[in-house]
């Protein structure tokens, strides 16, 4: 190789190199930030900035130039919310002067209204907010969804690690259109995956990164530990949460003209009618300059967006709802289980901690329900008779096993009048007061929690009847994240010294970066975002309850005396109960199973001995098993009934087999119906006190690995052992199966011979890990979690680039090695030559 060449050959490696590198930096897509002080109301609040600049008399609220010339948008810190104690419920003459809470339940946030926006969308309802004075047809806090999300996201991670959350719930609203783009912007903000919140064309308006609302951002995602959960509000399967969706409708969202349609609010067939353009955003000019709305006669050609995109297809409510399977969060669907995602059913439940359930109702409104002619549009709240007792049965079964309930839906109930267009609807299958009256049968239900109306309103409900207050109970809103105040809620749960526990609820508000970049003269686009919704409040007036600044804290108290019969329930609910539903034995615990057309559960079940019972069994059925009943139909109800050594023996005719004893305490359980068989492992968990588990390690001498499960063989007439796992820490003991018997639990004292389970083909039995509790659990839809998201990783390309760059350098140093080995001794290489 000539000299020359290779000096030549290593500055191209270098260069190759180089641009890698440069290419690699700005592939990385950079991060908002967020305040480094993360408070909470209780710490500060955030208010309006008292005027001091003359404002003009009138502002149209598309002039975002023009805003803080104005003086509209400013805001300050303001002094923190102290906790009123609530007592609205509580019997008359209850102080809780000396009350103490002695332990925490459960600890959650609710997020709500967060609407993300594709603002570019053709079929917007801009003409609504330009000139029918709705800000949530337009104002400018639309630009912006999505930053604003990922600061609320932030902060939530940030409390976390201040106290743990067990788990977090959306409202619903997540998407403002009912669009693709919009739900996976929502989910993918959630899920730290790159946002790219530009449609259409693509849009820089100000050139470099972070600085305009058309900038790709790597979001932080919430913190892998936290699990949450999602529920259905009109805008997430209306059109602007109001409208149902139409031919005409849905062909305008990916096509170019902007939607025309006639007075919704005035017409009962507006929808149908014509005469307006709704007008949309300019994603190229720095503000969002709206165009195109007006009436007809405005236009001689029909306005149309910049480019049409398929990603902003409408998507219909089971659509919307298989989007939650494709995530990296847990669990897996966000409570919606695959099965009811088919059939739009949005309705399910978890416990999240042992002795609390978590009821998720979709209170809206049906695609083919009919129109209120008192009252327009599809914002309504409503349930139809599945919903209803689908509802009815959730609260009979959380009553019966001795759960403090939470109905969590998106449509507050009770708190306006019927002529609002998002109060609940006439049609409903169930009026307000009636459900209301349903509610008041139920002494451990304590809460209702829900958005919709963007305000922070706390509502009581006493019981009908004085003598039994525990009847009664609470009804918490949460403030939008896309209107002023733009919070989110805490909410800590608290049992206390007295037999009642205590609602802490805490607003929270962004921790936004307020810190200002020259280059743009703004701090964070979060920030940019509060000013705006702080601006649409100055212009549009909306509601703020409670003044004056839309945030509330309270401490709210509910007691927990049982009563002995509920109030009767008035005439024309439709259903039979009057009195709580009981148990049967003590401790026996139930649960209804449902499955498919082909027999298999449609959800993950677990039964649990309530704690009444003497001992503490688990039973969990995995999603999809195939659960039959002796006759071969499809298994309805599993029941787990404890029973005490003496019960066993009875049962059994027998004693303990031989090398066997019973441990201390003789733990022993039925399962039926007798003759359920599953295609895939039932585990069955047996946790013990302290006293009960050292009396059978010491049965056991010292060793846990001889403490087993054995089931009763009615046809051999003897016992049978199942393969068993320990846990010491939990106390507890596994063991599966694939059919119901009666189970116990023995201590394995000498090395007999004990008959062997045959293990299932294919299938290795797996140990299941159970938390001990002292509440009944009994969980119908908890979907299994996924791993924790991935770290961000580089895409192959660029490693591949990476190592040939590397490579390239390498090699030219070599080269340059040997070019100045021959340079210094040329006799070496002269043969060569």
């Amino acid at each position: 190789m000539h000299e020359r060449a290779v000096p030549a050959i290593i500055i191209i490696g270098l260069l190759v190199f180089m641009t890698l590198a440069v290419t690699v930096v700005a592939a990385a897509v950079p991060s908002y930030p967020i305040d480094s002080t993360v408070k909470t109301t209780a710490d500060r609040t955030v208010s309006i900035a008292p005027n001091v600049t003359p404002r003009p008399t009138l502002i149209r609220p598309d002039d975002v130039a023009n805003y803080t010339n104005y003086g509209y948008g400013s805001w300050i810190y303001g002094p923190p919310l102290s906790y009123p104690k609530r007592l609205d419920i509580m019997p008359a003459g209850y102080t809780a002067g000396s009350v103490t809470h002695t332990s925490k339940l459960v600890h959650f946030f609710t997020i709500t209204d967060i609407h993300i926006t594709d603002e570019e969308t053709p079929a917007s309802a801009i003409w609504f907010g330009l000139f029918g004075g709705v800000s949530s047809g337009y104002s400018p806090v639309m630009l912006l969804s999505t930053q604003v999300f990922d600061a609320a996201i932030q902060t939530i991670n940030a409390l976390h690690l201040q106290d743990p959350f067990d788990f977090g719930i959306s409202l619903g609203d997540a998407a403002n259109n009912n669009q693709y783009n919009e739900v996976r912007w929502y989910i993918d903000d959630l899920d730290g995956k790159e946002i790219d919140p530009d449609s259409g064309i693509i849009d820089d308006p100000i050139d470099g990164p972070l600085n305009d609302y058309q900038d790709k951002f790597q979001p932080a995602g919430i913190n892998s530990s936290i699990k949450w959960y999602q529920t259905l509000g009109n805008h997430d399967h209306f059109y602007t949460g109001f409208l149902r969706q139409d031919a005409y409708s849905r062909q305008t969202y990916t096509g170019l003209d902007l939607l025309n349609h006639g007075n919704v609010f005035g017409v009962a067939d507006g929808v149908n009618s014509r005469g307006m353009w709704m007008g949309t955003i300019n994603g190229t000019t720095r503000n969002g300059t709206a165009y195109g709305a007006g009436f007809n006669d405005s236009f001689s050609t029909p306005p149309q967006v910049l480019a049409a995109d398929l990603n902003r297809t409408s998507l219909t409510t089971s659509q919307w709802m298989s989007e939650f399977f494709n995530t990296t969060t847990s669990p897996v669907g966000h409570g919606f289980s695959q099965a009811d995602a088919a059939t739009g059913f949005a309705c399910y439940s978890f416990e999240p901690k042992p002795g609390i359930k978590m009821i998720v109702l979709d209170d809206t409104q049906n695609e083919t329900d009919s129109v209120d002619p008192t009252s327009y549009g599809y914002g309504h709240g409503t349930v139809d008779k599945a919903r209803y007792d689908w509802l009815v049965n959730e609260l009979d079964a959380g009553q019966r096993d001795g759960k403090l309930m939470i109905i969590a839906a998106h449509v507050p109930i009770g708190v306006l009048d019927p002529s609002n267009d998002a109060s609940w609807s006439n049609y409903s299958y169930r009026k307000e007061d009636q459900i209301i009256a349903k509610l008041h049968t139920y002494p451990n239900f304590i809460l209702w929690i829900a958005g919709h109306l963007h305000l922070n309103q706390v509502s009581a409900f006493p019981s009908p009847d004085s003598s039994h207050p525990e009847y009664g109970f609470w009804e918490v809103q949460t403030s939008s994240l896309r209107d002023y105040p733009q919070m989110f809620r805490m909410f800590e749960i608290y049992r206390n010294s007295d037999s009642t526990v205590s609602i802490m609820i805490t607003d929270v508000d962004p921790a936004v970066d307020p810190a200002v970049d020259p280059a743009v003269g703004r701090g964070s686009l979060a920030n940019l975002s509060r000013s705006y919704g702080v601006t649409a409040q100055q212009i549009f007036v909306n509601q703020m309850n409670p003044s004056p600044n839309g945030s509330y804290n309270a401490e709210l108290f509910k007691t927990l005396t049982a009563p002995p019969a509920p109030p009767s329930v008035p005439p024309g609910d439709g259903d039979s109960r009057t009195a709580p539903v009981t148990t049967g034995p003590a401790g026996q615990a139930s649960v209804t199973i449902k499955t498919n057309d082909l027999g298999q559960t449609i959800a993950p079940y677990t039964v649990q001995t309530t704690t009444l019972s003497p001992i503490e069994v688990t039973v969990d059925v995995p999603q999809s098993t195939k659960a039959l009943a002796a006759d071969g139909g499809h298994l309805g109800e599993v029941t787990v009934t404890p029973l005490s050594q003496e019960a066993v023996t009875a049962i059994a005719g027998t004693t303990a087999p031989a090398g066997m004893v019973f441990t201390a305490g003789g733990l022993g359980v039925e399962c039926t119906p007798a003759g359920a068989t599953f295609d895939h492992p039932v585990s069955i968990t047996f946790t013990m006190t302290e006293t009960q588990w050292g009396a059978a390690l010491s049965q056991a001498g010292g060793k846990a690995e001889a403490i087993t499960i054995q089931y009763y063989d009615t046809t051999t007439k003897s016992w049978v052992s199942l393969p068993t796992s320990a846990a010491t820490t939990a106390r507890s003991v596994t063991a599966t199966t694939n059919h119901f018997s009666l189970f116990a639990v023995f201590v394995k004292t000498s090395t007999g011979s004990v008959p062997t389970q045959t293990t299932y083909s294919g299938e290795t039995p797996t140990p299941v890990a159970v938390v001990p509790t002292t509440a009944a659990v009994v969980t119908t839809a908890t979907p299994v979690p996924v791993s924790p998201p991935a770290e961000p990783q580089l895409p192959v390309v660029t490693i591949v680039a990476i190592i040939a760059g590397i490579a390239v350098i390498i090699a030219g140093a070599l080269l340059l090695r040997r070019w100045w080995i021959r340079r210094q001794n040329p006799a070496l290489f002269r043969k060569y030559d």
